[in-house]
């Protein structure tokens, strides 16, 4: 994830993430901007955790995903703020997940 702190200092955060959910099997290769990483919110942390996830398309597809806040026992439990969409390759069908993104490095 690639954002400006307050400063306008750019960084690049690396992340890991684990999904589970219903679809079609497959894959995808989506890429797209993410909304509501800068300035104060331009932290490691702002990205980690649940994001709702869902994708579609016949080869040719789309996708969103929403950004989940979760409570003290790991549930989601509301929004985060942070949303994402994009476009790309797709395997034709869809999919509906809950992913978990682990934050690895600054690169």
């Amino acid at each position: 994830m690639r954002c400006k702190d307050e400063c306008g200092k750019s960084h690049n955060f690396a992340y890991a993430k684990v999904c589970a959910g219903v679809g079609t099997p497959g894959g995808s290769l989506l890429t797209g901007p993410v909304q509501g990483v800068d300035g104060k919110r331009c932290r490691p942390d702002t990205y980690a955790g649940y994001f709702a996830e869902f994708s579609g398309g016949y080869w040719a597809g789309g996708g969103f995903d929403i950004g989940l806040t979760n409570n003290q026992n790991y549930i989601p439990n509301g929004r985060s703020g942070v949303t994402e969409e994009g476009g790309g390759f797709v395997s034709p069908g869809g999919s509906a997940v809950l992913c978990w993104y682990f934050f690895l490095r600054e690169l």
